[in-house]
């Protein structure tokens, strides 16, 4: 999206159950399923969202190649505590578990047994 590289010899498609660390046989899948993921994304995903930006935004400025390239900021839907580490360019954000909000406290009873 913003042409952070992923290179599919240490960084897990995030489909895959992989670690950082992974076999030989799990790289080569690994590089399999990202590039079929791409394929997939070029030339299944993008004509459809494509399709719903002309039909939606019939007056836009500029084309939907153009808004895809202009991509200031992204907010990653997870966190460097739980995950693998893997390259972000500066304008990626993890966000993940910002959603989350702070828990009531236990009941007399259990905070008695804890």
């Amino acid at each position: 999206l913003v042409g952070t590289p992923a290179p599919p010899s240490h960084v897990a498609h995030f489909l895959l159950s992989y670690a950082d660390r992974m076999t030989f046989w799990e790289r080569l899948v690994n590089t399999a399923v990202t590039v079929l993921d791409r394929v997939v994304f070029e030339w299944y995903y993008l004509p459809k969202q494509k399709r719903f930006y002309e039909a939606g935004f019939q007056n836009a400025r500029i084309s939907f190649e153009e808004q895809m390239r202009n991509v200031s900021l992204v907010f990653l839907n997870q966190h460097f505590s739980v995950s693998s580490p893997r390259p972000y360019a500066p304008n990626m954000i993890e966000v993940g578990g910002i959603q989350v909000e702070k828990p009531k406290a236990l009941p007399k009873d259990l905070q008695k047994y804890l």
